[in-house]
């Protein structure tokens, strides 16, 4: 009994003593904190919209241990700070203390009010600690953009997007029947997590080469992936996607890069009458990483030229009733493995339906013909064969395939298959098709040809009319007199 008495003496006046050491704060003005960032930067910041929490730490790497009399926000406007999981209503923070060769974490949110200026404007704030005679701050910075913010909106009349600022959309962006949105060069279109566009109405969208319409995510911050900071916008899914279900509306897509969404852009028509049919144009065009499908048609006319369409869950390419029409397009998935999904083996980059109906999630859905032409198109991906093509009587399909690379482990001697370069092992058709991200360099997927690539030449410059004369990066596609196929003509580097 006396021994185990003892024990409790004993281990009673070891905690006192570092109890009394621990309250024994240094007030030397030479001991210093460190910090795990000297500056914490937002990229732009939508004003009324709140950020993700960013956090840096706060060392104390001296013998002794400290109390910072102070911890505050310099100016106390636009960004909230919370010490340690304190939070403060005047983000002021008194005697918070760091134990020798301890530290604490300091959690930064901003906010920003409406700016009214068109252009980004800079926001600084300075997290500043003093304690000892000493006063050392963290740097906060945020580029405020006022934005259109849209919420569960309807748009009943005729209406232009202009690119003065940005437009945040929430929800569902709704255009009512017979009523056209035009969306002008350079504008950009930011969606939150499942917001999307339904048209039963047209959609015109207008942009160029030099300023082209941005369709992504709203998410502006990084993920740990790999322990690299990957963008959000390079993660599948960041909302809903286009959707198209009007009858006889005709929609029109030109230099747009659309990106990141569950389903670039759907399009369906229950009507089977051709004179019901909506009519699809994709020009200049590059749609990439969907979660699901990058380009879904149900009886509906579709041209699309010099586009990239790549990158997708499920098939990149259904086509299912209708007259499609692809000149100059690469058609490609290798869908990252930083997505929250798998490609299914039997989901093929391009899959063409000319069948009477098609039966999906237990409902028969009638399909008028599918006659469909690719002419100087690449249709490739990782798997062994990224094309299928169903039809009730093969030899008397009315498609159009001409002058192509194609990806297919079984090829075929239709007649509407004429100059078409299949696939062969050991191909190297693009510069880069897996996803290694590199945070110095920023790279990504880059469906360019390879120098040695087999789809290279092989195109009939018969089909390369005025508006396709230039690739979708500005290269010249006339120059030899024999364009490669896809939507990028290669160059020398």
């Amino acid at each position: 009994m006396k021994k185990y008495f003892l024990s409790i003496i004993i281990f009673t006046v070891i905690i006192a003593f570092f109890a009394c050491q621990n309250e024994n704060f240094s007030t030397d003005s030479d001991l210093k904190l460190q910090f795990s960032t000297d500056s914490v930067s937002f990229d732009t910041v939508f004003t009324t919209i709140g950020t993700t929490t960013k956090i840096f730490k706060v060392y104390n790497r001296n013998n002794k241990s400290l109390k910072i009399n102070n911890i505050y926000l310099e100016n106390g406007n636009f960004f909230k700070i919370n010490v340690d999981g304190t939070a403060s209503a005047n983000q002021q923070f008194s005697d918070i203390e760091i134990l020798a060769h301890d530290s604490i974490f300091v959690f930064v949110t901003a906010k920003i009010d409406p700016t009214n200026q068109n252009s980004p404007l800079l926001i600084t704030d300075n997290v500043v600690f003093s304690y000892n005679n000493n006063r050392q701050k963290v740097v906060l910075e945020a580029i405020g953009q006022d934005v259109n913010l849209l919420r569960n909106a309807v748009i009943y009349n005729d209406t232009i997007f202009n690119a003065d600022k940005p437009y945040l959309i929430y929800d569902t962006l709704w255009v009512a029947q017979h009523t056209t949105l035009t969306i002008s060069a350079g504008v950009k279109m930011y969606f939150h997590k499942n917001a999307a566009i339904v048209a039963v109405g047209s959609i015109n969208a207008l942009g160029t080469r030099e300023n082209p319409i941005l369709m992504r995510g709203d998410r502006l911050d990084n993920i740990n992936f790999s322990n690299a900071a990957l963008p959000y916008n390079f993660v599948s899914g960041q909302w809903g996607g286009v959707f198209l279900i009007g009858e006889r509306e005709n929609h029109l897509f030109r230099n747009v890069i659309l990106n990141s969404s569950e389903i670039g852009i759907y399009i369906e028509n229950e009507n089977l009458a051709p004179e019901l049919m909506p009519n699809l144009t994709i020009e200049n065009c590059k749609f990439t990483n969907f979660m699901f499908y990058g380009l879904f048609v149900f009886n509906a006319n579709l041209n699309v030229y010099n586009s990239e369409i790549s990158n997708s869950g499920s098939y990149t390419v259904f086509l299912n009733g209708g007259t499609h029409n692809f000149v100059h397009t690469t058609i490609a998935n290798f869908y990252g493995t930083n997505q929250s999904v798998r490609r299914d083996t039997t989901d093929v980059a391009v899959l063409i339906n000319d069948l009477e109906k098609i039966t999906i999630n237990e409902f028969e859905i009638p399909l008028a013909h599918s006659v469909t032409s690719f002419h100087n198109s690449i249709i490739m991906g990782d798997l062994k064969t990224e094309f299928a093509l169903f039809v009730t009587n093969p030899a008397n399909y009315a498609g159009n395939f001409r002058n192509s690379f194609i990806r297919k482990r079984e090829t075929s001697d239709y007649p509407y298959f004429q100059d078409i370069i299949w696939f062969k092992d050991d191909d190297k058709i693009f510069r880069n098709s897996s996803f290694v991200w590199d945070t110095d360099e920023k790279s990504y997927y880059d469906f360019r040809l390879d120098s040695v690539s087999p789809a290279r030449d092989i195109g009939d410059i018969q089909y390369v009319t005025p508006n396709l004369r230039y690739d979708l990066n500005g290269n010249d596609r006339t120059t030899d007199g024999k364009p490669d196929a896809g939507a990028y003509e290669w160059k020398q580097e």
